[in-house]
């Protein structure tokens, strides 16, 4: 569960800008949430959409994100529950 919240937090970046800490929350939520479906329906394009600039560049494509997340990340791919 870790792995999932540390994926999720670097995945989604920090840039909320000055919305408050409800509203921060509830967009950090969403965002996990819609990459995780994508995850699910293994639409990687999408799921890589939602990734930081720097997870970005690290790994160049939608392509290699989702092959990394299968082989590294199983429980974030196909979770049993979120």
């Amino acid at each position: 569960m870790r792995r999932l919240l540390m994926l999720g937090v670097l995945a989604i970046g920090l840039g909320f800008g000055a919305a408050g800490a409800q509203d921060r929350s509830s967009d950090i939520q969403s965002v996990i949430s819609r990459q995780m479906d994508a995850f699910k329906t293994d639409d990687f394009v999408t799921a890589f959409s939602f990734a930081s600039p720097a997870i970005k560049r690290m790994f160049g494509s939608a392509d290699r994100f989702g092959e990394m997340v299968q082989s590294g990340y199983p429980m974030v791919w196909r979770p049993s529950s979120v």
